[in-house]
């Protein structure tokens, strides 16, 4: 059995007892969290046991008690070989009921690493396990994403071996960043590089003394770029997870709650609202007797489908068919009648010339040119609908990228997988 499968084990058994605490299971305990159980169950019944099972003893583990309480000037726990001066990562706990999206624990955690020299670090919360490297703390990198809580939910549902891709990468990126082996490793490859040159010269391995020196070095290789490459897949995942939400919360706020309808169902309908109140802005103009815009809908749904140009081209359909509007309602304004037409005056104010505007007092002024539509209503209006059409097609874009993500994880994987058995 390989050393990840054994961490894979121990991490189920850890969230496997039906006992986890007062009687209820692990799923039974974190569906009512609370704000008190930092110490007695993230601390002592998630943390510890998950790096015990990441190969640590406990005289590598510094857990930060004074006496019988916690010490909140020091991390909840810190991580270092005692065989050695390695030191391996910080954790930093909060309770069940904690948001991890605050920024206050990795805060915490920037300044434990920059006091203490710890270049990665762990936050959890008993339902999410996030790990960041802080070699530059004024800019954690976040390496880890693991949802305890929905990996055992599957586990639980449907066995091991259907863990999602994304579950078995995570699991893997948390064995093979923060295991012991790895701080080991290090270390003796510290004490290697501090042997003398000619010491050095004699144990390397070379073409001259290893037959097999190049599938070594290949080897070697290969491992270092997929560790970077499992980097920057997450931190692309996570990046393309945060747009997603944030398109989801700002253009789609209500689509949470219509559990009957599907996103594109609700786009649509979004749209439509919008289409609607921009045709009842162009009728407020005062064109409708020669424009009745029964094409302006059409063009608004041909750039939701194909959006093309800027906004400023967006906008300039729809001025110029006011303009061109205004300009047929002049003309037939100033046409004058013919002398057998019978022309039925309207008008609650008749035509006063102007010298007759002058000794009134008064003064009628002339229909405004439509000339352009900034800041006006309609020009908002107009603005929101291209934003929305615009960020929702980046939206879909992103989903199609995702899904390529995915594909590009699982071939990763079996690489992976099939190098290991040819070794």
């Amino acid at each position: 059995m390989s050393s990840f499968e054994q961490f894979q084990n121990d991490f189920f058994n850890i969230f496997n007892n039906q006992n986890f605490y007062e009687g209820k299971t692990y799923l039974e305990y974190i569906a009512e969290p609370q704000t008190n159980d930092e110490d007695n169950i993230v601390d002592t019944k998630i943390v510890l046991p998950l790096l015990l099972a990441l190969g640590f003893d406990s005289g590598d583990i510094a857990k930060n008690t004074t006496g019988n309480a916690k010490d909140s000037s020091r991390p909840d726990f810190e991580v270092k070989l005692a065989s050695g001066n390695i030191r391996c990562f910080l954790v930093e706990d909060k309770n069940t009921a904690y948001n991890l999206k605050k920024s206050d624990p990795l805060q915490q955690l920037r300044g434990y690493a920059t006091s203490r020299g710890y270049e990665l670090g762990l936050i959890c919360n008993g339902k999410l396990l996030l790990g960041y490297d802080l070699s530059n703390p004024s800019y954690p990198n976040p390496v880890l994403h693991l949802d305890i809580q929905k990996i055992i939910e599957t586990y639980h549902s449907t066995g091991i071996e259907n863990l999602t891709i994304e579950q078995n990468q995570d699991l893997k990126s948390l064995y093979r960043r923060f295991n012991q082996q790895s701080f080991e490793n290090i270390e003796n490859f510290i004490q290697d590089l501090s042997k003398p040159e000619n010491e050095w010269l004699n144990c390397a391995k070379s073409q001259d003394n290893t037959s097999n020196f190049d599938e070594l070095l290949i080897a070697d290789l290969k491992q270092a770029i997929n560790l970077l490459e499992e980097d920057v897949l997450y931190q692309l995942q996570l990046s393309l997870e945060e747009y997603d939400q944030y398109c989801q919360a700002k253009y789609l706020p209500n689509s949470i709650d219509k559990i009957n309808i599907s996103e594109n169902e609700t786009i649509t309908k979004t749209l439509e609202g919008l289409r609607n109140k921009i045709k009842n802005h162009l009728r407020v103009y005062g064109v409708l007797e020669v424009e009745e815009f029964s094409d302006a809908g059409e063009k608004l749904i041909e750039f939701a489908e194909k959006p093309q140009g800027s906004i400023h081209d967006f906008e300039q359909i729809f001025l110029d068919k006011l303009r061109n509007a205004q300009a047929r309602k002049q003309a037939q304004k100033d046409k004058k009648p013919s002398k057998n037409q019978k022309v039925v005056q309207l008008d609650l104010i008749p035509n006063i010339s102007e010298s007759k505007q002058e000794e009134l007092g008064i003064k009628i002024a002339d229909e405004n040119k439509i000339k352009k539509l900034d800041h006006t209503k309609l020009s908002e209006i107009l603005k929101e609908y291209y934003r929305i059409v615009l960020d929702w097609k980046a939206w879909e874009a992103n989903q199609n990228l995702t899904h390529a993500v995915d594909m590009l994880k699982k071939e990763n994987m079996n690489r992976v997988d099939i190098l290991h058995q040819n070794q």
